[in-house]
């Protein structure tokens, strides 16, 4: 009984053949529309070269441009304290510390605060120094100039 069993799920041999030659025709067709991509792709790719360089260039410029911004702003903010110096760019004043690493290693190490095994908790430190006076801890305070994301909004439509 269990050889009649065996026998009856046993796929038929020219089916199975039929499939393999079905796979390989499958396999074959993936292949062909895998060239026709690639070529494809290879030809978008080249026919925007052209514009992915003005693309290139007209970033490159961009950059610049800010950076005359912000440097021309933030002269105006050293000599005004204007903030807003023009629509659309603003000074923005960020509170930094500095400290020398070596004199707050000691101070950590010295009250046990601040401190992952061997090294300064820098952001810890940092939380403390602000909360807490320290001599050799003096506060920077730095302005940085921020360029609307949306200049024409910011101008007015006057761009």
């Amino acid at each position: 009984m269990t050889e009649d069993i065996a026998v009856a799920t046993t796929p038929d041999m020219g089916a199975l053949a039929e499939q393999v030659r079905r796979v390989a025709a499958l396999r074959r067709n993936v292949a062909a529309l895998d060239a026709v991509l690639f070529e494809r792709r290879r030809a978008f790719e080249d026919g925007v070269a052209d514009l992915n360089t003005q693309k290139d260039a007209a970033n490159a410029e961009t950059n610049a441009a800010e950076q005359v911004v912000r440097a021309l702003a933030l002269a105006h903010y050293h000599a005004t304290q204007d903030k807003a110096p023009t629509p659309g760019v603003s000074v923005k004043l960020y509170e930094e510390l500095g400290y020398d690493d070596a004199e707050a290693f000691a101070w950590a190490k010295e009250k046990q605060m601040a401190l992952v095994p061997e090294s300064l908790n820098r952001k810890a430190f940092e939380k403390i120094a602000k909360a807490t006076p320290l001599d050799f801890v003096n506060f920077i305070v730095e302005p940085r100039v921020q360029i609307a994301t949306d200049l024409d909004k910011a101008l007015g439509g006057r761009a």
